[in-house]
């Protein structure tokens, strides 16, 4: 089945704006280069995980002084954002500053980057870049997007001659790869030795089965981090006799 999602990018930013930094950063002043002022409060994670066809929000927070602005990048582009209100932001911030006594324009902002219904075409760095009208900063933070463990093919029950070798399948799928566990009839987790293996497909194969050591339920577990999966198969060692 094909899952048809429509992804879509916002970003909120609360106050300053990029037009108006530019327009008056010609005007600037040694004294208020020296004054000006650019920090984050917080940072990104190095990594950041979300779930296939899952959503997630990335939000950074930076003050300074004249006002900063916040823009995201992907893998070093620019994402596209409302700018509609540009002219009229701008306008009013050169409106506050000339004809009157010099502001403290000590100002805090918050940008949130929202990602809906992310596949593996999402993957890859995510930069928050702050800057106003004499500074620019940014910091960043890798999206990695996993896909739940599931297991697609498993065997539900087998009849056996006893003293045979069985192979009971367990075949998962997911990113990053699962890992597969059996557990025994009494619950235990199964490892390799002489009676039993586990191929790298996710199979158990056991040796030699009789009625009395092997018949009963067996349990597949499959896991990646991103999710887990479960699968039940019976064993019933048939006599010869």
């Amino acid at each position: 089945m094909v899952s048809v999602c429509v992804s879509f990018t916002l970003c909120v930013v609360y106050l300053g704006n990029l037009m108006a930094a530019s327009c008056s950063s010609r005007f600037l002043k040694g004294n208020e280069l020296q004054g000006s002022k650019l920090f984050f409060k917080g940072e990104l994670p190095s990594e950041s995980v979300a779930t296939q066809f899952g959503s997630i929000v990335l939000e950074c927070e930076v003050g300074g002084s004249p006002p900063p602005t916040i823009h995201w990048l992907k893998d070093g582009v620019r994402l596209l954002q409302d700018g509609s209100h540009s002219d009229d932001e701008a306008s009013y911030e050169d409106s506050v500053s000339s004809g009157s006594r010099r502001g403290l324009r000590l100002s805090s902002t918050r940008s949130r980057l929202y990602l809906d219904c992310v596949g593996e075409e999402d993957e890859g760095v995510y930069t928050c870049v702050a800057e106003n009208a004499m500074l620019r900063k940014s910091q960043s933070t890798r999206l990695r997007v996993g896909e739940p463990a599931r297991i697609y093919m498993w065997t539900v029950s087998r009849l056996e001659f006893e003293n045979s070798k069985v192979q009971l399948f367990c075949r998962a799928e997911g990113n990053p790869e699962p890992t597969i566990t059996w557990y025994d009839r009494d619950n235990k987790p199964i490892e390799s030795d002489e009676n039993y293996r586990i191929t790298k497909s996710g199979d158990l194969i056991i040796r030699d089965i009789t009625w009395l050591e092997n018949m009963g339920g067996y349990t597949c577990v499959a896991d990646n981090g991103f999710g887990t999966d479960t699968a039940q198969t019976f064993l019933y060692p048939v006599s010869t006799n």
